[in-house]
């Protein structure tokens, strides 16, 4: 087995915070496991479970008892839900080789403090490009390109 790529990600909020682990659990030269764990709008955990066949035939993986085939060059994904916070262990075996997912669940939701006397703001973030003076400009041209053409039209009399 591999060695787990660990990320923490904490989002504050309803969604609240999770301990998010990629965790490629290698069982078989082709075939990997991979686990994502985040928490849904009410402070639940979500498992997202995707079997992976890099290989040239079919791969028979055993997920909790349930036999799953996956086609070659082909991946199939499982969602649990409702997980609770703590340790999460899915027996998982791919072509007879061990697999299993461990991952931990955190969904309990941060306190999100305001400071008396601070209004929460709903404008976006400006993204560091400015628009007005290229707008100006725009304008500029149009405006001198059409009284340009006013003044060197020809006159039919």
């Amino acid at each position: 087995m591999n060695a787990s790529v660990v990320r923490f990600c904490a989002t504050a909020g309803a969604l609240g915070a999770a301990l998010l682990l990629s965790a490629p659990a290698v069982s078989a030269a082709d075939t990997s496991v991979q686990a994502d764990v985040h928490c849904d709008a009410s402070n639940e955990g979500v498992v997202d479970i995707t079997l992976i066949n890099d290989g040239q035939s079919m791969a028979v993986f055993q997920v909790d008892g349930a036999a799953h085939s996956v086609a070659a060059g082909s991946a199939y994904a499982l969602t649990y839900t409702g997980v609770e916070d703590g340790a999460f262990i899915l027996p998982i075996t791919a072509d007879g080789a061990d697999a299993t997912v461990r991952v931990s669940v955190d969904c309990e939701a941060p306190q999100v403090q305001v400071a008396p006397g601070q209004l929460e703001s709903f404008a976006l973030p400006s993204a560091g490009s400015e628009t007005t003076w290229a707008a100006a400009i725009a304008a500029g041209l149009v405006a001198s390109g059409a009284a340009a053409l006013f003044a060197a039209r020809r006159r039919y009399s």
